[in-house]
């Protein structure tokens, strides 16, 4: 005698379902983990901390003398709590300002800067402590730079040149240079509290003697 057929039972249908929507939520969770793994949310963007903190360090030109022209670059730190180290290489504070090509100078009527010979410097690493500089909150460093006839002629200057300084802090630190460890300073390129970014003056005339 042919036995009738089993019908599902209602209890293991909604077994299997549970088991199903069990494995489907396991799935999407491990896969939404991996992808925090993958990709953690960004902390806030270096950039913005850099430009914050930069925008107010202050450069400014002043001239001291006419003969030769003499002009001091003054490196002031504006942030109101918060001191700033400053390395020095290829910023207004670095003596060599001039031949690195941080000047941009326009003579008066002229549409285009002078090409101004520029060199290049080989720094040893890491930087040597005198390379550094930390201003206190409100605090000035000065530099001052002579534009010599051998770099810039009076002739080529004309009476009135108009003279920029810009280019690129190569590291900012939120610290006493006290804090700055040989570590940090090895790996200075990587080291997660170094800002960087542009610096440019405001545009300044140059009065120029005449012999």
């Amino acid at each position: 005698m042919r036995s009738p057929q089993s019908r599902p039972s209602p209890i293991r249908a909604v077994f299997v379902l549970f088991a199903i929507a069990a494995l489907f939520t396991y799935w999407s969770r491990a896969a939404s983990n991996a992808d925090d793994i993958a990709s953690p949310s960004p902390p806030p963007a270096a950039e913005a901390m850099s430009g914050d903190v930069l925008s107010h360090l202050d450069v400014r030109i002043r001239q001291t003398a006419t003969r030769p022209p003499t002009l001091v670059l003054d490196v002031t730190n504006n942030n109101p709590d918060t001191p700033l180290t400053i390395l020095t290489w290829e910023s207004p504070l670095d003596p060599g300002a001039l031949p690195l090509g941080l000047f941009s100078i326009t003579p008066e009527g002229a549409s285009q800067p002078l090409d101004i010979p520029t060199i290049q410097i080989r720094r040893v690493m890491p930087p040597p402590r005198d390379s550094f500089a930390t201003l206190k909150p409100g605090e000035t460093r000065t530099q001052e730079h002579i534009l010599r006839d051998s770099i810039v002629s009076p002739e080529q200057l004309g009476p009135k040149p108009e003279v920029v300084v810009k280019g690129t802090w190569m590291g900012v630190w939120t610290v006493p240079i006290e804090e700055l460890t040989p570590d940090r300073l090895e790996n200075m390129y990587t080291d997660e509290g170094r800002l960087t970014g542009p610096f440019e003056t405001e545009p300044f005339k140059v009065t120029i003697h005449k012999a």
